[in-house]
């Protein structure tokens, strides 16, 4: 009986290592796939990235053509109501002009109302900014008491 049993325990072990074999050049094929596939990565993702950043940036990019009937001061029938303010109907006829890809007159007037109200407002911002340059400098230049709980611990 002690030889049955290891004539059938050499016969398991071989079928165990001929799985192994089988499992071992399985992954290695699974493994030369991935390396092939990681190759092809590696060559072709740096265009792939070139690609889609210059779509995107060109995306990005304003196509801003200013035909000769449209002026830069020139008042409009509506009422302006301010940066961002559209109308339902300016609304629904700006949907189908983005979707063609074209700007119309309308676009490029409010986006030159919206240049000149910024380009106006820069001056307030300016002076707003200097002012809390000149406070942050007096307050740099000041020895003020600070509390100890908002020092930093020394260690």
């Amino acid at each position: 009986m002690a030889s049955r049993r290891r004539n059938g325990e050499s016969t398991r072990s071989a079928t165990t290592s001929d799985d192994e074999e089988d499992d071992d050049e399985k992954l290695e094929e699974v493994v030369a796939e991935m390396a092939e596939k990681v190759k092809e990565y590696r060559s072709t993702l740096p265009n792939h990235l070139h690609s889609s950043l210059s779509s995107l940036l060109s995306s990005l990019r304003p196509t801003l053509s200013l035909s000769s009937d449209v002026s830069l001061h020139a008042s409009s029938s509506r009422s302006y109501l301010g940066p961002g303010a559209e109308s339902c109907s300016d609304n629904s006829n700006r949907e189908t002009a983005a979707g063609d890809g074209e700007r119309t007159p309308d676009d490029v007037k409010l986006l030159n109302d919206k240049i000149s109200s910024n380009i106006s407002a820069m001056s307030k911002v300016l002076k707003r900014l200097n002012d809390c340059i000149s406070r942050i400098d007096s307050l740099a230049s000041s020895d003020p008491t600070i509390h100890p709980s908002f020092k930093r611990k020394k260690g």
